[in-house]
């Protein structure tokens, strides 16, 4: 500034110099800076109150020192912009973290009494459906091994739940997921953009960070999962916390229904071996019997091809009573 001069209304005209004109607009450069990172940066910190305290910043400055309106408008912006950052500041300090740590236990209390259940189906699709209500996450998704392959089992996203059981990553060498399948370890990309392992699962992603956890039972990784975030660098120490626990549940809840999936068949095969013996003792037709046994023993094992044959020691021959080959009933034959 020049100079100063004071007009007969009372009013204050000031004379930038060259360099004046320059560093005038700063504050509202800065403050424009602020403003759009704490909204692009809203879901991580939480604090909606620092945002609304720069914007009133702007608004006093636009009003009160540009169009020079006659109103105290700048004092009273900065006096109500001054308040609510400080209210933010202590929301975001000691509110907001209690918060979030309230929301984690919640998630994993939640995720907890989800798995008793051995639907398998249901507790990763209401697994990946609560960590993304929760934190927000863009999408979320679960992939298990299958032989060399990491399979999608359940997102979050719609726009990839059609691809769920199709789409394939190989163990160790494709996606971000692919590569913690195969090496076991948390991995945590803070811009997907320059990592070459990413692997896109829509033509226009908006996934800018991403992380990966496995998904291990007894030393042996059996999935991966994975959350995906809009923002660069948004996951966090607690995040990877929070995640790798919820996988170790998952891990908990497949086994649980792997266990039940295999105590289940071995009580209907022994309830078949029964249902034969009984047959066999109340059948004196051939034919009925072979019949049977058939009927009793396809929905269980739902054999590709079945064929009942008896041996005939005189001719040395079988003697093929019941004959099917992928549904088709074919005539008998020795």
């Amino acid at each position: 500034v020049s100079g100063v001069s004071l007009l007969p209304n009372g009013s204050a005209v000031s004379l930038y110099t060259p360099l004046g004109y320059v560093v005038a607009p700063l504050p509202a450069v800065f403050l424009v800076a602020s403003l759009v990172l704490l909204l692009r940066q809203r879901r991580r910190q939480g604090a909606p109150n620092l945002a609304l305290s720069v914007l009133l910043l702007l608004v006093g400055l636009l009003f009160g020192g540009v169009l020079e309106i006659a109103l105290p408008i700048l004092s009273v912006a900065t006096t109500a912009s001054l308040l609510l950052m400080g209210y933010g500041l202590i929301s975001r300090q000691l509110l907001n973290p209690l918060r979030e740590r309230a929301a984690r236990l919640e998630l994993l209390a939640q995720i907890g009494r989800s798995v008793a259940t051995l639907r398998v189906e249901e507790v990763l699709r209401e697994s990946v459906d609560r960590i993304c209500a929760t934190f927000g996450f863009h999408n979320v998704c679960v992939m298990l091994v299958e032989g060399e392959w990491l399979v999608l089992q359940a997102a979050s996203l719609p726009e990839v739940r059609p691809q769920e059981g199709t789409l394939r990553l190989r163990v160790g060498q494709e996606g971000i997921s692919g590569w913690v399948a195969g090496s076991g370890i948390p991995e945590r990309v803070p811009d997907i953009r320059r990592d070459s392992r990413y692997v896109a699962r829509l033509p226009q992603p908006r996934t800018r960070s991403e992380l990966a956890v496995p998904i291990v039972l007894k030393d042996r990784v059996i999935g991966v999962l994975d959350a995906q975030s809009t923002e660069l660098n948004d996951f966090g120490e607690e995040d990877l916390f929070t995640l790798q626990t919820v996988a170790d549940q998952l891990a908990v809840a497949l086994e649980n229904a792997r266990l039940y999936g295999e105590a289940r068949r071995r009580a209907e095969r022994l309830e078949v071996v029964n249902r034969v013996a009984t047959a066999v003792g109340a059948t004196l037709s051939l034919d009925d019997l072979v019949e049977a046994v058939y009927g009793e023993i396809a929905p269980v094992f739902s054999p590709d091809a079945c064929f009942v044959a008896l041996y005939d020691a005189e001719r040395s021959e079988l003697d093929c009573r019941l004959q099917v080959d992928r549904g088709v009933r074919e005539a008998p034959s020795r």
